[in-house]
Parts: structure tokens; sequence; C-alpha cells
């Protein structure tokens, strides 16, 4: 069984996410602390995976917070809820071991993506770039199977892509992709190439998964399917 701990100033936010992690994550123990010396308190006497940092803005006592759990030895996954993404916060969150910030609002299969991918020790990639929140019908085309998945992106970055669908995906972590995206509001579609990071169900039920994808520049697409060979 694991356990995550919650720690948030606005009561309403931190019930709202254990909610959330109890309703969807099996076997898991959610606890919710209100201020910095409760949590350090919890974290003396319990062992937690993942702590879910939920801020108003990543301001630097906020990073240090983050810096002082390193250093008092707690190596807990972090994931940070903060609206603020600045580059330069991200650049040094990035030096934060088995940490990831996302940005607020938050999605609930973003959410519970992120901590059930800890929970099975799978690596996080932090996120280096301001994702926008869209809901695109796309394709996925593996180069490896020429094999074609119905999916939907729900939100998009400089560097990469979060999508859903509803049934078994043909492609898997590592293929190399060819991702349509359709704009409806262009009547055009786009098309860019990419490599899955991370594959997760979205629940035990309902059959559909979420993915992680890489955008790969055209002008590197080659040397991708070499190294595939």
């Amino acid at each position: 069984m694991g356990r995550v701990l919650v720690y948030s100033t606005a009561g309403n936010e931190s019930e709202l996410i254990k909610q959330k992690i109890d309703n969807d994550i099996e076997d898991v123990t959610v606890d919710v602390v209100g201020n910095e010396t409760e949590m350090m308190k919890f974290l003396i006497l319990n062992t937690v995976n993942v702590i879910v940092l939920n801020f108003d803005s990543l301001s630097a006592k906020k990073v240090q917070l983050t810096r002082d759990l390193r250093a008092l030895g707690n190596t807990s996954a972090l994931v940070i809820l903060s609206p603020q993404m600045d580059h330069p916060t991200l650049k040094k969150m990035e030096k934060i071991y088995k940490s990831v910030i996302i940005q607020k609002p938050v999605r609930k299969n973003d959410l519970l993506g992120v901590i059930k991918k800890y929970m099975n020790e799978q690596n996080v990639p932090q996120r280096l770039a301001e994702r926008f929140y869209t809901d695109n019908p796309s394709r996925i085309e593996s180069f490896g199977t020429a094999a074609k998945t119905n999916t939907r992106m729900l939100n998009v970055s400089r560097t990469g892509a979060y999508l859903e669908c509803n049934e078994s995906p043909k492609f898997a972590v590592g293929d190399l992709i060819r991702l349509d995206v359709e704009l409806n509001q262009l009547r055009k579609t786009r098309s860019v190439h990419a490599k899955v990071i991370w594959l997760s169900p979205l629940t035990s039920t309902s059959g559909g998964f979420g993915t992680g994808v890489h955008f790969i520049p055209d002008n590197q697409v080659y040397r991708h399917m070499l190294n595939m060979a």
C-alpha cells in the first residue's frame, strides 16, 4: 500500500485533491496537512511515496522548501501544483531530485497519472515549458507498425503533448510516431513527429490510456529512425 501526503494552506483544495486520489487510485492512503510544521512532523514519523505541494504561487521561499526537504534526507516524490510556470523557476526545480510541476488549473487525469507513475517508481521528466490546455481530435501513427490510434490531445507545450485514447493503443513507449492534430477552427490538420515517452491506464476499468509524447524536429527524424533499427 502506498501513501500520499497533501500539503496546502487552502483546506477546501486539500480535500478536493484527497478525494480525487482516494476515488481513482487503489491501495493508497492520503493524509492532509495545512502548514509546514505539520508536514515536517508528519514526515519524521511516516514514510510517504508522494508529497503533493499545492501552492498559490511558486516563490523563492517555496522553492527553498523543496530544497529543505531534500536536505533533511526526504526522498519522496514531489508533485508541485502552481499557476506560475516561468522558465527560471522551472530551471531551478529541474535540479530538485524526483520533482515535477503541474500548472494550475490541474486536470484530474494529469495529476493522477503523475502520482501513479511515481507510485510505480517510474521516471517523470520535469516540465520545462508552459503547457496549454486544449481538446483536439488527433491520431497517432506508429512508424514501427503503421497502425493508427484515435486520440484526443488535451494539453500541449513547446516540447510535447499529453493525449488520451479510449481504445488499446497501437503504439508503445519509445515508438517514433506521427501525430496528426485536427485544428477545427482553422479547418486544417497539423502533423508533427514525436517519440512516445510514457503510457498509463486512465483507470483500472475504463480500458483507456493516457500518453505523453516529446516532439522531434523534422531534421532529426531520420536519426531517430536509425536508432530504432
